[in-house]
Parts: C-alpha cells; structure tokens; sequence
C-alpha cells in the first residue's frame, strides 16, 4: 500500500514518527548543541515561534540553503498546509487551501508576502533569496497585524541588516546542469560607531529545461538574473535607529513554458516528450523590480518604541506568450494560432506607523496605522492570425488604509489575553477600454469601488504552565478585499478561524514540537468566470465553504543527528455554484456558449491539498583538522489537489508529488563546498494551470557551491 495515499495513515505514521524520534532522544546522551531559535518580526515585537500563539514556521537563512529553498515556491519543502503553484503571470499561494487561485491583477493576494516589511503584488513572485536572515511562514488569517488580503495566512521574507560589530561578508560560487552558472556574495562594513553598511549582490544563469523545436528557438524557463541590495543602518544615540534598503532585480526568463492540457485537443499538436515544446510564435518573459524601505524607530525616555516604515516599489513585467502552445501543424489543421504582447506595471506606496509600549509589563499594547496606494498599469494585445487587436488597455488605483491596535494582560506568570482589532477599508478606480470577443466592439471602462469599513482581529487566550509549554486557543478574523474586474464590482472575502495550539519544548531545548487544530467558516470565494455572452473574463464571488484540519511539527537535535519533520491534514468542502465552463468550450469547440453553463454540487477548495509532508534530516562528521562533513537529506510530499471549479478529473485534478533534494557540505574553517540535487528522482509532474494550458515542475537539478566567509 502507499501510504502517501492514504492522508489518514501517513497523519497517524507521522505522529508515531514524532514520538519516536523524541523517545529516542530522551534516551540518547546529552549533547551540547540546541536548536537554533529565530527572531519573529511579523508580530511587530522580536519574540521566538515557540513563544508566539500562532501556528507558522521560521527557518533561518542558513537553513534554508540547507534544505534547498531558493526562491518562494521552494518553501513547501519546508512547511506543511502550503502550496504554491504556476499560473503563468504569477504564483497561487495558498495555506490550508485559502489563498488566490486567478491571475487578474484585479484580484489581491489572499497570502500576504512581505518582503523587508513591504507588501508584495502577486506579478513578481520569482526573485531568488540572497543574504537572508528568516522567512516566516504563518498559517491562518492575520487580521491584526496584516489586516485585509491575508486570509490564509502571510510570508515575511527578511534580508540581513548591517551590524556595528565587524567587517565581514562572504562570497559564493556555484555550477550546475543546464549550464547552470552564479554568484553571490555580502559585505558588512561598520563605517563608524554610529553607521554601518551592508551590500549584497547575485547573479543567476541556466538555461532552459525545455527544448523549443519550433521556427522561434524559443528558451522558456531559462534564467538571466542579476540582483542587488544596499542597505544603510544610522544609529546617533541610543534611542534612535535608522535603517533604509534598497533592492534591484532585472530578469529574463525566456518566457511561458506550457502545453495543452492533454486531452484538451481533438488531436495532440504538441511534441510527446515532456521537456520538447513546438511554438509557432516569440516568447519572452522580462521582469524588472525595485524596491525601496526607510524604517526609522525611537524609543522614548518611558522604554514607549515609535516606529516609522516607508516604502516604494515599482514592478515591470514584459510578456510574450505563445497562447495556445502548439506549433505549425495546429495551424494547417484549423486551430487557431496567436501570440500575445502583456505589458504590466504596478507600482506601490506604503507607510505604516506604530507605537508600542515596553513588552515587560502585565498590560502591555500594540498600536498601528496603515495606508498602501498601488497603482496598476495592464495592456494586453493579441496577434491573432495577423490581425492585431487590443484586448485592454487598463489603468487602475487601489488604496488600502488600516488602524489596528493590540492589547495582552498577564493575569499572573501562567495566564494571559490578547486581543487585537483592526479596521481596513479598500477603494478601487478603473479607467481604460476593452475588447469583447464574442461580441466584437470595443467598450470604455470607467468604474470605482468602495469595499467601506471592514473590522477584522483576534482574540486569544495563553496557558503557559512552564517556561517549556505554550497553550493557546483563538477566534481570528481575515478580510481579503473585494475590488473592480473590468468595470464590474466583487465582494470581499471573509474567513473566521476557531484554532487551538500547542508548542513544548524538551531535553534542555534539544526537542521541540508545536500541535494545532482549526476550523474555518470561508464566506464568498472570488473567483474568475467567464460571460458566455462577451467572452471576457471577470471575478466574481461564487461559494463559501468549511475547512478544517490538524498540523504538527518537530525539530530536534540527537547529537550530531538534525531532524525537522511538519505534517498538516486539511479537509475543505466548497458550496455548489453554476458557472460557465470556459475549459469545456474552449474543448469542444461550439457555437454555442449557452450549453456550457454547469451545475456543480461544491467539492474542494482549488489548490487545497489534504496532505502535506516534509522531513528532513542531517548528520555532522566532525573530522580531524576542523574537517567537517554533513550529508542532507529532504523529502516534501503534496497531495493531490483541484485546479478549477468544475473538478472534472481529467483536466482539473493536479497529481500528488514526492520531491527528494539532497545535499552533501564540507567545511573547514571559513571555507565550504557544498554538492546539491534537487528533484533527485528526476519526478515529473503539473506544477500548475491557466485555462488549458498546464505547466511542468523543475527537473532533477545538480552542481556544486563553494563559499568563503571573511
């Protein structure tokens, strides 16, 4: 039997494991290494994960690399509940199956990603880390600190700042297949007592996994990628700190690199072999990104800490698609050929203010205001069979504003309340025109929203009987706003969470694990239908649903042995809703959109594994001569899992995958060497779907990193 099928055995094997492993350390000889304990920042005061009432995971940067998580997607090696999938223009993230599922830039984020404390738009989502200090991956909706667009959950990614206590850096190589080839390095530099300085760099190139054998030779997927950041930390006294970031990222990724959905065509107009494409058009994917932060804290005479985050980002995207992935033979056999030119531009204002009292007194509050304007520009024009077309030409405005506040009281050493409330309002404007295929006339778009006042929070009680034990249970509230698709409105969604926890902590700090349950009331899932009159997309609001399910996590150290193990099991079940099925028409061909409107009576929510798995495991060799060397090994497992409403499992269902990553490091003093594969058992699989196209995970990768620390 595999047991990876079965979400109920792999839940209870994995429980087994968990008690297991920590029996087996209870009995082992005491070691002197602990688990190496990460600075939460998400909750606006630097705590650990083990003493914070929330269900997430914090892996620091150096483990990062460890496990082979390079960019964001990779993060599901390393978390249980998340899942991250391609949908061409960005990455549908999503945690205990809430998230985004769309592509329209209408549509917010339903995971909130953060990147040095600034909110990031879905478009860009494939930048690769470099000098990271944490990610943070929390899991239900953040009401409080995040407010609206976070009903699933949120990410902070965090770069390393510079620090007064020594000139040091590092720098890095590494080689792969695919003539795989990059640099990385960082350089701190105390200028005084009073300023320092910390400047990064990385540059990326491989080329594509696909062989394009169509007229265009065609490279999508392949990677050009060079990225920098600079950042400056100002300290004049000691109650004043400064700190500006500024990040650029130009990248050129070749392009879409998709394929009908098999069966979606009365004939296979695409090459057999996976890795073979055969378009009939260019292909071209650039991006461009720039971020810029200031954060300026002081903390007044009373221990009282004001602090100031700004922010600016600007994000370009140049798309050329090849739209219905198929080359010349398509053409000659009547279907019909076009590429597609989408330039997109989004850029964001942000500023968020706090005040926060000294955290070592029994009442102690949290208070914040926020205000984010983002302004989108999309264009998008078809070539269709020679004929141009301009299918939109959009520009929209966005302004999201926030006041929140939260206050936790300790009753004594071992009780304690917080409650935190935040109030969000949301407006959109569109202005522009549009195409309408079925209908062929060209509409001006001229429309606003108004999401009004939206209240959102937590409330949450804490039992610490130890100094080792954290119990919680919460009620939480998520909003993620409603908005304008093509002139017509959406409603926000909403999500109440009802969650329990556990966190413990073993052996001197060697074992820990952390438990939760939850259960999910979700109200008005937006989603993007298609009229069957225009032919033109929108979002709409079609179902709410229930979701429910269990978490666990340990991490321990056995002496030189390192393990990591995360395992979630979630049941969601959506409402049935009638829709248009873009997908069957698009199959069949007919003349008739009307006859396409189905009925469903509800199932999953999209992109909502019931399983989810990882483990990892490590061992130290310490040699002779300060020689060391540890073999890695990392296994993540994501159950199967629904791409679109109509759950016909033939073109909608995504198959459950088991990715294998490993890796072996030498060390010796401050210089390493480190052999890496990704993918190990070279697994093939859909890592994800837009209309009738899917798209295909990274192959088996494999090369060699070597660093110097100075």
């Amino acid at each position: 039997m595999n047991t990876f099928k079965n979400p109920l055995a792999t839940a209870v094997a994995a429980t087994t494991a968990c008690f297991i492993c920590t029996g087996a350390i209870a009995q082992s000889q005491q070691s002197g290494r602990v688990l190496e304990e990460v600075i939460v920042t998400s909750q606006k005061r630097d705590a650990t994960m083990q003493d914070t009432a929330i269900s997430g995971a914090v892996v620091g940067g150096d483990e990062l690399k460890n496990k082979g998580v390079v960019r964001l997607d990779d993060l599901t090696r390393v978390s249980p509940a998340l899942s991250i999938t391609d949908n061409g223009l960005s990455q549908n993230i999503n945690i205990r199956g809430i998230g985004l599922s769309i592509t329209s830039p209408a549509v917010n984020n339903g995971v909130a990603t953060y990147y040095d404390g600034l909110f990031q738009p879905p478009i860009v989502t494939r930048n690769s880390f470099f000098d990271i200090e944490s990610v943070e991956v929390l899991r239900g909706p953040q009401g409080t600190f995040v407010g609206s667009n976070s009903t699933g959950g949120a990410v902070f990614i965090n770069s390393k700042n510079p620090s007064f206590d020594s000139m040091h850096g590092y720098v890095e190589a590494k080689a792969g297949n695919y003539s795989e080839w990059g640099l990385e390095g960082a350089l701190n530099l105390p200028m005084t007592d009073t300023l320092a300085v910390r400047g990064a760099v990385l540059t990326n190139n491989r080329d594509a996994f696909f062989e394009d054998l169509g007229p265009f030779d065609n490279e999508p997927t392949s990677n050009d990628e060079l990225a920098f950041r600079a950042s400056i930390l100002y300290q004049p006294t000691d109650n004043l700190e400064i700190l500006s970031k500024t990040e650029k990222v130009d990248k050129e990724l070749g392009g879409y690199a998709y394929k009908p959905i098999q069966g979606t065509v009365e004939r296979d107009y695409t090459p057999d072999d996976t890795w073979d494409l055969d378009y009939n058009t260019g292909t071209a994917r650039d991006e461009e990104t720039l971020h810029t932060s200031l954060k300026v804290e002081y903390t007044f005479g009373g221990g009282t800490m004001l602090r100031s985050l700004t922010g600016y980002q600007n994000k370009e995207v140049l798309n050329l698609i090849d739209r219905d992935g198929t080359g010349e033979a398509a053409a000659l056999a009547g279907i019909r050929q076009e590429d597609q030119v989408q330039p997109i531009r989004e850029r964001i204002y942000s500023q968020e203010i706090n005040l926060i009292s000294p955290q070592e007194n029994d009442l102690s509050w949290i208070l914040g205001g926020y205000y984010q304007q983002n302004k989108i520009d999309v264009g998008i024009t078809t070539n269709r069979n020679g004929a141009l077309r301009t299918d939109l030409d959009l520009y929209s405005e966005k302004l999201t504003t926030g006041i929140f506040g939260q206050v936790v009281y300790r009753f004594n050493d071992e009780w304690s309340v917080d409650v935190g409330a935040r109030t969000s309002s949301y407006e959109a404007e569109d202005d522009g025109s549009i195409f309408l295929a079925f209908v062929p006339v060209e509409l001006d778009i001229t429309a606003d929203h108004d999401d009004g006042s939206e209240p959102t929070g937590k409330f949450n009680v804490s039992w610490t009987p130890n100094q080792d034990t954290l119990i919680y249970a919460f009620v939480a509230k998520g909003y993620k706003s409603g908005g304008l698709d093509d002139g017509q409105t959406f409603k926000p969604e909403t999500v109440i969470d009802y969650e329990v926890g556990y966190k413990g902590a073993f052996l001197d700090n060697k074992v820990q694990a952390q438990f939760s349950a939850f259960y999910y009331d979700y109200s008005d899932f937006q989603f993007e239908v298609t009229d069957p009159f225009t032919g033109q997309e929108v979002v709409t609001n079609t179902a709410g649903a229930t979701v429910m399910g269990v978490e666990a996590q340990v991490q321990a150290i056995l002496g030189n042995w390192y393990f990591d193990m995360g395992f979630a099991y979630v049941d969601s079940e959506s409402d049935g809703i009638e829709f248009f099925d873009i997908r069957a028409f698009d199959i069949d061909g007919a003349s008739d959109p009307s006859d396409y409107i189905i009925s469903t009576d509800g199932g999953p929510l999209l992109y909502a594994p019931e399983l989810t798995f990882n483990i990892s495991a490590e061992y130290r060799l310490d040699l002779s001569n300060g020689l060391s060397v540890t073999p890695r090994v990392n296994y993540a497992y994501t159950d199967e899992q629904w791409a679109y409403l109509a759950y016909n499992e033939r073109f909608d269902l995504l198959e459950d995958r088991s990715l294998l990553s490993a890796q072996v490091s030498i060390e010796k003093g401050r210089y390493a060497a480190e052999f890496y594969a990704t993918n190990l058992t070279d697994e093939e699989y859909v890592s994800g779907q837009t209309r009738n196209m899917e798209f295909y995970g990274a192959p088996r990768q494999y090369g060699v990193r070597v660093s110097m620390d100075f």
